[in-house]
């Protein structure tokens, strides 16, 4: 993991986003990966491609595909290090923002006010994923986990580990 676990802080979930997240980026990928073939037989069937225009349409053929696999590339990678960990201490939202950035957010279960799951439209219903909102009493107002599956169970447990940890502070006082 890219944060530091602390002494007695034991993991209690990871969540990603859904994978339905995914559905998008694979349709894209998909149709602009046929795109260059349905383009050569139209090409092929007007224009008879010569020796040199074959040439220079395969090289274009490469460069494009190579240009949609990186681009499917950043998306699957956004996806897979878009991490949030919940530990019985605190709450740690990863996320990827392009190739070479990332930001991580932080917040203590101790200085949790409120905690909104919310589930929108028909295929988070149907797929059981969507929002969790954390208000809190510390910089961030608002700490959003983002299409995350079930989102009334990380709720739920965000409040009893809330309650535990408020627990934990009375019994130490």
């Amino acid at each position: 993991m890219v944060f530091e676990q602390k002494e007695n802080e034991e993991i209690k979930i990871t969540l990603r986003r859904h994978w339905s997240c995914m559905i998008g980026l694979s349709v894209f990928a998909v149709v602009m990966s046929i795109l260059p073939i349905i383009m050569y037989f139209i090409l092929d069937s007007y224009i008879h491609l010569t020796n040199g225009f074959y040439n220079l349409f395969v090289l274009g053929m490469g460069l494009y595909y190579m240009f949609v696999c990186t681009l499917a590339f950043i998306g699957w990678l956004d996806y897979y290090l878009d991490v949030a960990v919940i530990t019985n201490e605190r709450v740690v939202d990863i996320d990827q923002e392009g190739l070479f950035n990332r930001k991580i957010s932080e917040l203590y279960l101790s200085d949790v006010e409120d905690v909104t799951g919310t589930i929108k439209g028909a295929l988070g219903t149907f797929l059981d994923f969507g929002d969790v909102t954390v208000q809190s009493a510390g910089n961030q107002a608002e700490f959003i986990l983002d299409k995350v599956p079930h989102p009334y169970k990380i709720t739920k447990l965000i409040i009893d580990l809330h309650q535990d940890c408020l627990q934990g502070e009375i019994i130490k006082k």
